[in-house]
């Protein structure tokens, strides 16, 4: 009976509706063929697609969003908070969820670069201070390099970009970064 059919059917992966009748399989996953849009764009995928935590994502959102953390990346391996910041934004505006902790420190940071490097309001300052607690995994008061590995491996950043992002934030250049050390380097100007 029809019923069986709708209680024995797969679940589409999107719409968790009954599949009956035309279906496809992607990542291991069943969709209907009309439930296979993009999470970014919401056009319809006809061709290849990556799968995310997110959902599906089309070929050309997916190089976009892959150029964006490229971009990201870089910036911060410069250490210009001010120029992430809207990289930053447009990724989150595109529905790519970040580490909290990152959008916490490049917002805190920005702001400060923006005006000069100055050291900051109350709100900059606990920012920054959510971060480093946040970053501190092991909650030994220092961030080491493994620490800012763990959280921005959840981002795809490069091993080399975490060695030189670790490096500027290292004042002291003894393998840990204390409170005082993290603030200073988040308020500092930004690099002429």
């Amino acid at each position: 009976c029809e019923k069986c059919v709708q209680i024995a059917a797969p679940l589409c992966t999107a719409c968790k509706q009954p599949i009956i009748g035309e279906a496809v399989s992607l990542a291991g996953k069943p969709y209907h063929t009309q439930c296979v849009k993009c999470t970014v764009c919401s056009a319809s995928i006809n061709g290849s697609c990556k799968s995310t935590p997110e959902g599906l994502v089309c070929a050309e959102c997916s190089r976009m969003i892959s150029d964006k953390l490229s971009q990201l990346q870089e910036l911060l391996k410069k250490g210009d908070m001010a120029a992430a910041l809207p990289v930053m934004n447009a990724l989150e505006a595109r529905g790519v969820k970040l580490p909290a902790s990152l959008t916490e420190a490049v917002k805190g940071a920005s702001g400060k670069i923006s005006d000069g490097g100055s050291e900051g309001g109350d709100e900059d300052v606990a920012l920054v201070t959510a971060a480093f607690r946040k970053w501190d995994t092991n909650c030994d008061g220092f961030i080491s390099e493994q620490d800012l590995r763990r959280v921005l491996s959840q981002l795809g950043v490069a091993e080399e970009v975490v060695a030189a992002i670790f490096s500027s934030a290292d004042l002291k250049k003894n393998g840990k970064v204390s409170y005082r050390d993290f603030l200073a380097w988040a308020f500092a100007p930004a690099p002429a």
